[in-house]
């Protein structure tokens, strides 16, 4: 009964006290009860009474203020006495929240804190108590002030243990953005930890029989809230539960569903029922009506998630686009009448738009009654690592060092670095690192500052205040605690995700509709070409398949419908993954498919007798075990957590159930086993399949509409290097024009028009500011030079921002060219000021620019083409390489994306980084090297590097070279460079054999001799005559390339 003021881990920064290790310390010391009171703030209230609660250890919530007095303020710990306590401490954490202060002015306190427990920690407190509305025998001193107050044991608490001092001291040094030296911190021991009854002399333990009175006051219940949901206003004025099935019929006919047969209708009432015993149908009614807003403002809404794609009723109601019963989807999987759950429907929004429809909610709902859900930013071993060694005053080099020791993976520790020889030496040598490591591991995991859910939205009948505590996040309100608290406590949340796939659908769509207006998704159909396209790899750019891994499975599995596409994304996680290859096997050998049992054929035919779906283990049990699908769903969770009692009892229940359905106890044992393997990574296929629709909707406008398609694509990843190559290798391979920007033509983003014209958006250093000036004043006319465009848009241009118009190609459909626009800047800047403004005094009087060029040769193509790269990321005008390809047509060089393990590569060099080897001090180098279509990392080591290292000054090379890997990425390992002339040389004195094609032999009838190198008709395989190695050169000279070739 000795911590009255105990600051958790979320009183961010300012605490390294965690639930488990306060529960742990208070336990080993017998204590059973601890007041949590962080500084205006309850984020860790929930999550630590529960557990306390489960832990027999009485846990009281409070907080700790600092009352306004016009000078430092006056700390008071603030216990909640009761319920209404509870809610008093709720209002007056939100009230500091919105108005963004941390002093709690005096007025609030005597008017709104009565059902609390006050205790003054300090001798200002003392006046203080007087002047509250709280009763006296709730007002309470520290021991060690002075006053009429009764006494109490209190000691602020913000690190576990005594010798923890330091972590705290970096803590705030983080939170403070400050420096300190690792000598002040080491081993430094304080007396605000967690207080033990062995700290406690005989003056302070006589204290204690009123920190006891305190607790036993204090009888909070564990926050609980009841009817959460508001009820849906509807026009009829009838209870929710009749208008949901009135709309229900409504949208049953409007659908057709009426013409299906009796199973919809007895599948709608059945699921209708299940909904209203629960108490859900304003649930239902809310999402439906926000989901309606959506499409009717024209968000793109996806077709489902989760497990509400599994419903009837969420079909009928347009909430999902996935009829269940068509792709056997079952609702029991989304609500259980056996166990009672809160329905969870997740919803995706195009993510550019998201923000409408919760303004949606809000707005129809409440500000005080709709919230975000509060997520928190953690201090993993990396962050932890950085933040204690730039405390400590580590250089920049150092803490990347440190970070290097550290794994990647999001489940790294920092005992996994300390534990390296590499760290221990570092220790050994240096004791700040042993200053770090003694403070990073206690500080490691700790929550460091709040987030806002991505996704999820709670929403209340009534204000939050009246149930949670809450923030003000840009004036919007967020949950103090966390998603499983929220849940936990009672309020029903629902997921609006926005997904950028939509976002890119619906810019897809927008182009097509300037082709075809009356397009619709609508219109989107089953198309076997689809699906060819996609086992061809053709897999960029489409929703959860672009991976090269899924890509790569797809080639071989070779989709032919929906469900199938569905299956790959089920498959295609950790745990599956392994059955991919038996699965294929099936797919393409019918006669290997087995089942467990011919009873289980159509449970399992549809994925060729391989568990695939959670949905699966449910049929299964209802098959074999007589299951209802709500007893088989428990069985499924039951799986999945692994609990040992309750799956011994569902073992049991379902051989049982098995020998009353009359199969054998082999038969039983061996399915539940098989049923238990799988339930481990069991998908939900009702979310697989709303993803696979995502997916094929994608891939149907890739196909159909690829110049569309690949203009949103490129726009989505310019910022990402790779995937940029990988894109624009496609777009070659697709035979598409790109489009430089056009000052005149180009919209912000990509468009459509006769190939991809590149947007303003792709040109780097150009903002939306200053497209939306080009497109209004474009209203006024075309744009005739760039002194005509400097003059007439509303915008400070400068040497950057014409640069890059410049050389991005923007600016070509004026007549001067770009190195003459490029020197012509100074006078552009000087000459086209504001004074000339086409609104300005000097326009209006009729005077005009000087337009003083300064006229030039066109840049080379090097330069022309390394602009592009500079301003948008790649390429677009004719790459030097590929004309030194159409040059060298006859020879056969590979290209990169054909991954040989040894070729000849005609290649670019874009990039050269020499270094030293220390060890051996001899230079080796890394390039960037580009075909032409595909840019790759290359190396050149210290051998290869001394006979070779002057052609690395050639733009051009042709290099014989090793594909290999380098940090997860392809790498060219040069073997021999040449020039291509030298290499062309060397080729034509090794040829064996020429073919021709398009030539008559009396075309070619100087060159050919009666022995020598064949010469052969392509088409026919003859031999027409012979030629000496010495006349190939003259042969080149003299027929086009494309008509000949050279093989050695």
């Amino acid at each position: 009964m000795l911590n009255l003021n105990v600051h958790s881990a979320f009183d961010f920064l300012n605490s390294n006290i965690t639930l488990n290790r306060l529960l742990e310390t208070l336990k080993n010391d017998g204590q059973t009860a601890v007041a949590v009171t962080d500084f205006n703030r309850m984020h860790a209230v929930y999550q630590f009474m529960k557990t306390g609660q489960e832990e027999n250890i009485h846990v009281v919530p409070g907080i700790e203020i600092l009352a306004e007095d016009g000078l430092n303020g006056i700390p008071l710990v603030l216990l909640a006495k009761n319920e209404e306590g509870y809610l008093e401490l709720v209002r007056l954490s939100a009230m500091l929240s919105y108005k963004d202060i941390e002093r709690t002015p005096l007025a609030y306190l005597i008017n709104n804190i009565r059902n609390c427990i006050v205790i003054g920690k300090t001798q200002s407190s003392v006046g203080l108590l007087t002047k509250l509305e709280t009763s006296e025998e709730d007002q309470y001193l520290s021991y060690q002030v002075e006053g009429q107050y009764k006494k109490v044991y209190i000691q602020a608490s913000h690190y576990v243990n005594r010798d923890e001092r330091g972590a705290l001291k970096v803590l705030n040094a983080i939170r403070d953005n400050e420096k300190i030296s690792a000598d002040s911190i080491h081993s430094l021991s304080g007396n605000d930890c967690i207080q033990i009854s062995s700290m406690l002399d005989d003056r302070a333990a006589s204290f204690l029989k009123n920190n006891e009175e305190i607790f036993n006051k204090c009888q909070v219940p564990l926050p609980q809230v009841e009817h959460t949901l508001p009820a849906f206003d509807n026009p009829y004025d009838e209870p929710s539960k009749d208008y949901l099935w009135r709309v229900l019929m409504e949208r049953f006919k409007a659908l057709g569903l009426d013409r299906r047969g009796p199973v919809y209708k007895e599948r709608l009432k059945y699921e209708y029922d299940v909904i209203v015993s629960m108490g859900f149908e304003d649930y239902f009614l809310i999402v439906q009506d926000l989901v309606a807003f959506a499409k009717k403002q024209g968000i793109y809404v996806g077709p489902g998630r989760g497990s509400s794609s599994a419903s009837l009723v969420s079909f009928t109601l347009n909430i999902t686009e996935v009829d269940p019963i068509e792709h056997q989807l079952l609702f029991e999987r989304f609500l259980n009448p056996e166990r009672v759950n809160m329905p969870d429907i997740d919803i995706d929004f195009e993510d550019s738009r998201r923000d409408e429809v919760v303004t949606y909610l809000i707005e129809k709902y409440g500000q005080m009654q709709v919230g975000n859900i509060v997520t928190y930013g953690t201090l993993s071993a990396k962050m932890a690592a950085r933040d204690v060694g730039r405390v400590l005053g580590f250089t920049e080099d150092e803490l990347k060092l440190m970070s290097n020791l550290i794994p990647s993976d999001l489940n790294a520790t920092l005992n996994q670095a300390f534990d390296t020889d590499r760290f221990k030496q570092l220790e050994e040598n240096d004791s700040k690192y042993k200053v770090l490591k003694e403070v990073a591991l206690k500080i490691e995991g700790l929550p460091r500052h709040t987030s806002t859910h991505a996704a999820g939205m709670v929403l209340s009948s009534k204000k939050l205040t009246d149930s949670v505590p809450i923030i003000f996040v840009d004036q919007h309100v967020m949950t103090q605690w966390p998603m499983k608290d929220v849940e936990s406590a009672g309020l029903l949340k629902i997921d609006l995700l926005g997904l950028k796939n939509l976002s890119l659908i619906r810019y897809m769509i927008q182009g097509v509709h300037r082709h075809d207006k009356n397009f619709s998704l609508d219109d989107i159909k089953e198309d076997a070409r689809v699906y060819k396209m996609l086992s061809l790899g053709m897999t960029l750019g489409i929703f959860q398949l672009e991976s090269t891994g899924i890509r790569r499975v797809i080639e071989k599995f070779k989709p032919e419908s929906l469900s199938d596409l569905a299956a790959v994304l089920a498959l295609y996680r950790p745990g599956p993954m392994k059955e991919i290859d038996n699965f294929i096997y099936r797919k393409e050998n019918p006669k290997t498919i087995a089942y467990p049992h011919e009873d289980l054929k159509e449970i399992l035919k549809e994925t060729f007798g391989i568990i695939v779906y959670q949905e699966q283990i449910m049929q299964i049990a209802g098959k074999i075990a007589g299951f209802s699908y709500g007893q088989a769903d428990i069985l499924r969770r039951a799986m999945s957590k692994k609990d040992k009692n309750i799956l011994a009892e569902e073992r049991e229940h379902f051989i049982n159930g098995a020998l009353d359905q009359g199969y054998s106890q082999a038969l039983a044992e061996q399915i539940f086993e098989l049923i238990m393997e799988f339930a481990n990574y069991g998908f939900v296929k009702s979310h697989a399949v709303a993803y696979s629709k995502v997916a094929y909707i994608m891939a149907y406008i890739k196909l159909h509409y690829p110049s569309i398609f690949y203009s949103v694509i490129l726009t989505h990843h310019r910022s990402n290097e790779d995937k940029i190559k990988q894109v624009l290798s496609e777009i070659k391979m697709m035979k598409i024009n790109i489009l430089p920007p056009d000052i005149n033509r180009s919209k912000w983003q990509n468009i459509e028009s006769d190939g991809i014209l590149l947007g303003f958006s792709m040109i780097s250093g150009i903002s939306k500011l200053l497209y939306d000036a080009i497109q209004k004043e474009r209203q006024n006319g075309n744009f005739t030079d760039i002194f005509d465009l400097v003059s007439r848009v509303n915008f400070k241009f400068n040497e950057k921002i014409l640069r890059n118009l410049i050389v991005s190609g923007a600016l070509d459909s004026f007549k001067e060219n770009r190195k003459t626009m490029l020197q012509t800047i100074p006078n552009v800047l000087n000459n086209a000021g504001d004074e000339y403004h086409h609104e300005s005094f000097l326009s209006s009087l009729g005077f005009s620019i000087k337009k003083d060029f300064h006229y030039t040769d066109e840049m080379s193509q090097g330069e022309i083409i390394q602009g592009e790269k500079e301003t948008l990321g790649f390429y677009i005008s004719d790459h030097p390489v590929l004309l030194k390809h159409q040059a060298l047509e006859y020879i056969p060089f590979s290209f990169i994306q054909q991954h040989k393990k040894h070729a000849s590569y005609l290649l670019f060099i874009e990039e050269v980084k020499t270094i030293k080897i220390k060890k051996s001090g001899q230079n080796m180098a890394f390039l960037t090297l580009s075909d032409g279509y595909t840019s790759i990392d290359g190396v050149i080591f210290a051998k290869e590097y001394f006979k070779y290292h002057p052609l690395l000054n050639e733009p051009i090379v042709v290099a014989v070279a090793t594909m290999g890997e380098r940090n997860g990425r392809d790498q060219l390992v040069i073997d021999r460079l040449y020039t291509p002339e030298t290499y062309k040389d060397a080729y034509i004195k090794r040829t064996k054999k020429i073919y021709i094609r398009n030539l008559q032999k009396s075309d070619i009838e100087p060159f050919l001799s009666a022995e020598g190198i064949p010469v052969l008709d392509f088409e026919r395989h003859s031999t027409i005559g012979y030629i000496e190695a010495i006349n190939i050169s003259g042969l080149i000279d003299t027929i086009d390339y494309e008509n000949f070739r050279l093989i050695v």
